[in-house]
């Protein structure tokens, strides 16, 4: 099983790779703007405190008073823990209740603070303000407070604890004193009955029995209207000075009743007091920061990917390889100065490979060279077209240094500028721009006077001569494949120079003619479809495409497909010269053995073609070597 997916993981990471060094800059630029935006948002925030107290809360007592008798004290172990789990949720609720914001709220005087003056609602930012976090297999909840001020931040989670404890405290004696009353109410009833037994009416110890009843059934009364009073006031929204009237006035009452001895502890208490805090909970600048790093990585790599969807140009000889009906030829990496790490001329780019002979893309040329030979082979296609579907793609540059190339090898090779309308080959190798191609198209000139040799042995250059108004008609002519078979008879490889394509109908006009066509492609810059475009301009004319070259590739891919990147044959790459003379020497052995053996190759097919060339010399149409 790891055989099989071996070769998949490492397409995903050589894909990975190729994605983080072509879309570098996008991510780089996402990575930083996001990671400055949360830098500058951290420190425009405004510095948030949180204080936090601490509250216990025990199960509910059945009596607060210990006065009524009705109820055992055994009751309280027959509360089960789903009914004490219900009333601690309940509880917790009330905390953040709006009856105890509210009356937090006045207690503090917090209309006074500027944060809440302009408020529509005070009280439900107040809540806004408020977290209650019970504390897990304990009776205990904490009150989270967040503030600006941290000293007020420490008041309101104070304050908040306060208020729940007392409210839970008069609500509960509230509800005892009216049990209280109803318990000396029955007691007084039942009394008279014993008394109305044995006294008229009108016996004062009935009088007075009678009196009792009356006036503790009045109080009971104005005790639930004080409670129904409160409870309004309560949903109203202001009800906080009647609670603190019925509260200061029913601790009266107990303080001055006889049964504060049997008070019981209250079941809601303060545990502990909250602490101004002295650093800032928000803005947490570390978790910011660390979140900024993350977002700003995976947004890059989303923006990469959105972008590399987006972007339809081929980058890497892969997406050549991909599509079928293309044959990838050469990928040739994109290259500025000579080994001696200097910026080289347009003349040093034309000649590259004859200037720096052990550069990665000298390698990569004759890695195309071969792949050339053996696609058309030299005794059914010597003429070939080299074109682009677009400008600026490094048509010219391909064209010169796969001229040089081959003649490396011992072959006579012409180079053709068909380029009319922009010649540069006539600049490349520092040769005249006329006479040349267009001078012989119109009789103006023969064509061993517009043949010239290069400095580089077995290389001759035709140019294309002065620029004419129509350059199509004038390929057109007959006179064009008269000329083709002209020096397909002198030279062993002929390479014309056209224009784009796409752009121009020289490059379909001279492809009809000759048949043979090699397109050239420049990594992040040719789409896929302007080169489907290219092959069907081809074929309609019954032309053939015979491959594809791929560069400008980046160095650090250009060879993934051969494999000459990633092996150390003795090459160096354009700016890394040989750090030694004895390193420079092994470069030149392992370079003319590799010469020497392309010549051993070479020598039986020049030697077949020589027997054919004197076996025909006796016609009439000889053909010169």
């Amino acid at each position: 099983m790891t055989e099989h997916h071996t070769p998949s993981i490492s397409n995903e990471w050589l894909y990975f790779e190729r994605l983080l060094h072509v879309r570098f800059w996008t991510i780089l630029t996402f990575f930083t703007l996001t990671l400055l935006i949360t830098v500058i948002g951290t420190s425009l925030q405004t510095p948030v405190y949180e204080a936090t107290s601490t509250v216990f809360i025990d199960m509910e007592s059945p009596n607060v008073l210990a006065v009524s008798t009705s109820r055992d004290d055994s009751t309280v172990g027959q509360t089960n823990y789903m009914t004490y789990a219900d009333y601690y949720r309940t509880q917790l609720e009330v905390i953040k209740s709006r009856a105890v914001a509210e009356q937090v709220f006045v207690n503090l005087r917090l209309n006074e603070q500027s944060q809440y003056a302009n408020q529509k609602d005070p009280i439900a930012k107040l809540l806004g303000a408020v977290k209650v976090e019970p504390v897990k297999q304990t009776r205990l909840a904490k009150i989270h407070i967040e503030d600006p001020s941290s000293k007020q931040a420490a008041r309101i989670a104070n304050e908040f604890a306060l208020v729940f404890v007392e409210q839970n405290l008069t609500k509960a004696a509230t509800a005892e004193t009216m049990t209280l009353m109803k318990n000396e109410y029955l007691k007084l009833q039942s009394k008279e009955a014993e008394l109305s037994k044995r006294y008229k009416p009108k016996f004062p110890t009935m009088v007075r029995v009678h009196q009792q009843m009356d006036q503790l059934s009045r109080s009971i009364e104005e005790e639930m209207k004080r409670q129904l009073h409160y409870e309004r006031y309560q949903a109203e929204g202001s009800g906080a000075p009647e609670g603190q009237e019925i509260q200061k006035s029913f601790m009266e009452q107990i303080r001055k009743g006889p049964m504060v001895s049997g008070l019981r502890p209250n079941n809601i208490r303060f545990q502990d007091l909250a602490q101004a805090p002295t650093r800032p909970s928000k803005p947490n600048a570390k978790l910011n920061f660390l979140l900024g790093i993350f977002l700003g990585l995976v947004g890059g790599l989303g923006a990469a990917v959105v972008e590399e969807l987006l972007d339809s140009s081929l980058k890497f000889p892969e997406d050549i390889e991909r599509e079928k009906q293309f044959l990838l030829l050469g990928n040739i990496p994109s290259f500025d100065g000579l080994n001696d790490g200097s910026k080289g001329s347009l003349r040093d780019r034309y000649q590259y490979v004859h200037k720096g002979p052990d550069s990665q893309a000298a390698e990569a040329y004759r890695a195309l060279r071969t792949n050339l030979i053996y696609a058309a082979p030299q005794t059914s296609s010597q003429t070939v077209i080299v074109t682009s579907p677009g400008s600026e793609e490094g048509k010219t540059t391909t064209i010169a240094n796969l001229g040089i190339i081959l003649a490396h090898t011992g072959l006579k090779i012409l180079l053709v500028d068909a380029d009319l309308r922009k010649p540069r080959l006539h600049e490349a190798f520092a040769v005249k721009q006329k006479p040349g191609l267009s001078e012989f198209l119109i009789g103006q000139a023969t064509l061993e006077k517009i043949i010239q040799p290069t400095a580089i042995s077995g290389l001759w250059v035709v140019a294309s001569g002065a620029s004419p108004p129509n350059p199509s008609e004038l390929l057109g002519l007959p006179q064009m494949k008269e000329f083709l078979n002209q020096v397909a008879a002198k030279f062993d490889r002929v390479l014309l120079d056209t224009p784009p394509i796409i752009a121009v109908t020289d490059a379909v006009i001279l492809a009809a003619i000759v048949g043979r066509v090699l397109a050239v492609a420049q990594s992040g810059k040719t789409p896929r479809l302007a080169l489907h475009r290219l092959s069907s301009m081809v074929q309609e004319v019954q032309a053939k495409v015979l491959g594809i070259i791929l560069n400008n590739v980046s160095p650090r891919y250009a060879g993934t497909s051969y494999g000459y990147s990633r092996y150390q044959y003795g090459y160096g790459k354009p700016g890394n010269p040989p750090n030694n003379k004895q390193s420079y020497q092994n470069t030149l052995q392992r370079l003319s053995k590799i010469l020497k053996r392309v010549r051993e190759k070479i020598r039986p097919i020049s030697s077949r073609e020589e027997a054919k060339s004197r076996n025909r010399s006796a016609g009439p149409n000889a053909k010169a070597r």
